[in-house]
């Protein structure tokens, strides 16, 4: 073997050993998995399922908390697709995190969060280590193994840094505003090493270093080079009007989290009808209609309410809800959960805060206006569309006109009550 050969191999050598240090996670499957876990190491596995968005949401957090641990042998990291593993191990839910003690045979269900916190404390004590000591990652590291699918997830946000080693203060930041939205997983922070992983830094035009680059929540996200400044404050403000996530910059959440503009106006526009348990489907329908353009989680609990509401025939459901929350949250959930029942409670403030400036209006001030859509689907099951504009009650027609309703007296109320009661009649939701 000639010299250069010689170094050839060598360097292909190192490559491919720095490949495996850095590939942390592993895919399982029931093929490989006596083969994997030969050596009977902690292991920790991601069980994932098909068109799980929860599941690939997670993976990239999953991968972060890996690097912890990265050239470990006594702890393996591992992801499972497999049907017939997930079957056989009796996983119903997913993601979950299934794990086997080290030179355990059999497998065993973690409880609770999934975040890097929960999984670096979770397995440091499994090793007998102190988590203190272990240096967390929140951001994760891009590699050849995982750069495609990663940057590839659907409706998650992502900032990206390509740095080399000597750029440790831009790592540092970045690192820091990962850390500051830990427990959103629709949102992410990468790196990529452009000495490490040459081939993929050439994917993007910029030679210059540190760069970053940012992609939206789109389908099919596309990178955008970011042009403001790492400063904090515009960091979380540029988050902030794409994403509609805010944190505080110690991480905290901020005041009224969870809470919806366009369907908190709604609330508060149509209140008057909510309380009293009118136009039920006309408001659900239009809460439907809103959330199209927001986080589905936080939306979908607007209509949930709504139709509570709807269903027991009285706003003081939001009471019970409420007290069920608190109950929750007492029992001390983990840090994802808490602040998702911490956003819950929120948005049932929305509906609390629009009745008590209900009580203080002289008149209603709605401005609810009504689809073309929900227009004609409602006039094709045969129900008038109700609603208040200024003081006053319209109907939709067909045509597209609003006809002003001519207030009744008690006589006409009294009159027409007992005919509205022989000929009410309930309609499915839209």
């Amino acid at each position: 073997m000639n010299v250069w050969s010689f170094v050839s191999v060598s360097v292909l050598h190192v490559w491919l050993c720095m490949s495996v240090a850095l590939a942390a996670v592993v895919d399982v499957s029931y093929k490989n998995l006596d083969k994997v876990r030969k050596a009977e190491p902690f292991s920790v596995f991601l069980i994932v399922t098909k068109n799980c968005e929860k599941c690939r949401l997670l993976y990239p957090k999953f991968v972060a908390a890996s690097q912890a641990f990265k050239g470990d042998t006594s702890v393996l990291f591992g992801r499972v697709k497999d049907t017939k593993l997930t079957s056989e191990w009796e996983v119903t839910s997913f993601p979950s995190l299934v794990f086997f003690e080290k030179g355990g045979k059999h497998p065993m269900k973690h409880r609770g969060d999934i975040t890097v916190d929960t999984l670096t404390e979770f397995v440091s004590r499994a090793l007998g280590r102190d988590s203190a000591t272990v240096r967390r990652h929140y951001t994760t590291e891009l590699t050849t193994t995982n750069f495609y699918e990663i940057l590839g997830i659907p409706r998650q946000f992502k900032f990206l840094l390509l740095y080399k080693q000597e750029h440790e203060e831009e790592v540092a930041r970045i690192e820091k505003y990962a850390e500051i939205f830990k427990n959103e997983d629709s949102i992410i922070f990468l790196r990529l090493d452009v000495l490490r992983e040459p081939n993929l830094a050439e994917q993007f035009e910029t030679r210059q270093y540190p760069s970053l680059y940012w992609y939206p929540d789109d389908e099919r996200p596309e990178k955008a080079r970011y042009g403001g400044k790492m400063d904090d404050t515009q960091i979380l403000e540029f988050i902030k009007d794409q994403t509609g996530i805010q944190r505080t910059k110690s991480g905290a959440l901020v005041e009224n989290a969870g809470r919806l503009t366009d369907l908190d106006r709604l609330i508060s526009e149509q209140i008057h009808f909510i309380e009293k348990v009118r136009n039920m489907d006309l408001i659900i329908t239009e809460a439907k209609r809103r959330s199209k353009y927001h986080k589905q989680d936080l939306a979908k609990y607007y209509i949930y309410l709504l139709k509570e509401i709807k269903k027991a025939k009285s706003i003081d459901i939001l009471d019970d809800e409420r007290a069920a929350i608190n109950r929750a949250l007492s029992e001390d959930p983990g840090p994802k959960s808490s602040e998702a029942l911490i956003k819950m409670r929120n948005i049932i403030y929305a509906f609390v805060d629009a009745t008590g400036k209900d009580l203080h209006k002289n008149t209603a001030e709605s401005k609810f206006v009504v689809n073309r859509e929900a227009r004609e689907v409602k006039l094709q099951i045969d129900e008038e569309l109700v609603y208040l504009d200024n003081g006053e009650e319209y109907r939709a027609t067909g045509d597209g006109r609003t006809v002003k309703l001519k207030k009744k007296t008690g006589k006409q109320k009294n009159k027409t009550q007992g005919k509205e009661n022989r000929h009410s009649h309930h309609h499915d939701e839209l």
